[in-house]
């Protein structure tokens, strides 16, 4: 079996999975995003950490922090998010040798358990809960596979070389292009990510900056393994390598989402007040923009 056929044989048995836990929501998708969280912490910790200097109870105690944010979303407004993972990842940095291993593992503990906690709280959103998921999903989905068609097909110049070789301009742009005509599609046709006050414009100016931001995710995580001497985060998937390697779009986006709900919350009050009068029952939005449920 070639590594695509391998690689299409993983994809078609993780994405109805993945599909069918985000259907259902609710404790299954908060067990399935922190087992993914606990397995992408373990990949991150493997890259920047020495193998010599990695310590299972380290692991562990990281994780079960996680585990108790992620079950207690219902009382963290966001600023304490952004202190009670700030203040996990500063605590357990400070068992690892050297400045680099300490910056490194700290980010990758803030970086991911915030990812995490976003996507939780995507979901947990009672009336818009699934159709942000399918819209982060398909943006992120849909950028991967146009940026690996368009590339393949067209080719030309290397988009960045040095951090990653099989990158160009032509898959770039074409995986916005798609990510594009995706998002318009799903929109058009498909009634779930068609709620009141969400538009077509609104749409592709989202699905435009998530789709750069999910590449640049791509990017970053390339640069990482590069710089640590690593070709993959790890092998649990067929074909596609770690945990890491096929989530790096989603996590940047999750991240990022979360990241632009608290510039507003603190940048905008007003705005926020205004949003939340107009759509009491949308707590996500309700989270990002007032900073609490």
């Amino acid at each position: 079996m070639t590594n695509l056929q391998t690689r299409l044989l993983a994809a078609f048995i993780l994405m109805p999975i993945s599909v069918f836990v985000a259907v259902t929501g609710g404790f299954l998708f908060q067990i399935f995003i922190l087992l993914i969280a606990a397995i992408a912490l373990y990949e991150w910790w493997q890259i920047v950490v020495p193998h010599n200097e990695f310590r299972n109870y380290q692991y562990i105690g990281v994780v079960f922090s996680l585990s108790i944010f992620n079950f207690s979303y219902a009382d963290m407004p966001t600023f304490g998010a952004f202190i009670w993972m700030f203040f996990i990842s500063l605590f357990f940095s400070l068992f690892q040798n050297g400045w680099r291993a300490r910056l490194g593992l700290g980010f990758g503990i803030f970086y991911i358990g915030l990812a995490a906690l976003s996507l939780v709280h995507m979901r947990m959103d009672e009336v818009v809960g699934i159709s942000l998921i399918t819209l982060c999903f398909s943006i992120v989905w849909s950028t991967d596979t146009g940026g690996y068609m368009f590339g393949k097909i067209l080719k030309g110049p290397k988009l960045y070389p040095s951090i990653s070789p099989n990158k160009t301009y032509s898959g770039f742009f074409g995986a916005i292009i798609f990510a594009l005509f995706c998002s318009w599609f799903i929109f058009s046709f498909v009634p779930i990510l068609q709620w009141e006050g969400f538009d077509m414009a609104l749409l592709l100016i989202i699905t435009f900056a998530l789709s750069i931001l999910s590449q640049l995710g791509d990017l970053f995580e390339s640069w990482l393994k590069r710089r640590n001497g690593i070709k993959d985060s790890g092998s649990i998937i067929p074909g596609h390598g770690g945990v890491l390697d096929r989530l790096d779009g989603l996590i940047a986006v999750s991240f990022g989402v979360l990241l632009f709900g608290f510039y507003l919350a603190v940048s905008t009050p007003e705005m926020a007040e205004q949003t939340i009068e107009m759509k009491p029952n949308y707590a996500f939005f309700s989270f990002l923009l007032n900073g609490s449920l």
